[in-house]
């Protein structure tokens, strides 16, 4: 058995973990870092990369290489998200996950 990507179904989603995702992502990213000291936000910023590795799942990459710039994306992504919404640029108000 080859150790290639695997090929995902629209019934494989109705199984998977992207629910739980959404809502860690969503709990994170309405923490208020606007409120947070430079040093307790400096460790929420170093947590980013052991949380998305929890989340990005290897065997959906197509080798290691893959991976790691999955893994380089996301972690630049998240960490993003979270200094707009210390700077404010981003709030309550017009955060996207905060959408009905």
């Amino acid at each position: 058995m080859s150790k290639g990507r695997k090929k995902f179904r629209p019934v494989d989603f109705q199984n998977n973990n992207l629910g739980n995702n959404y809502i860690t992502i969503e709990s994170m990213l309405s923490a208020p870092f606007h409120e947070h000291s430079p040093e307790l936000f400096a460790k929420c910023l170093a947590e980013v990369p052991k949380i998305n590795r929890l989340l990005i799942d290897r065997r959906k990459c197509d080798n290691e290489e893959h991976y790691q710039r999955v893994l380089v994306m996301a972690d630049v992504c998240l960490k993003m998200a979270m200094i707009e919404r210390r700077m404010k640029i981003v709030n309550e108000e017009n955060s996207w996950f905060n959408q009905k």
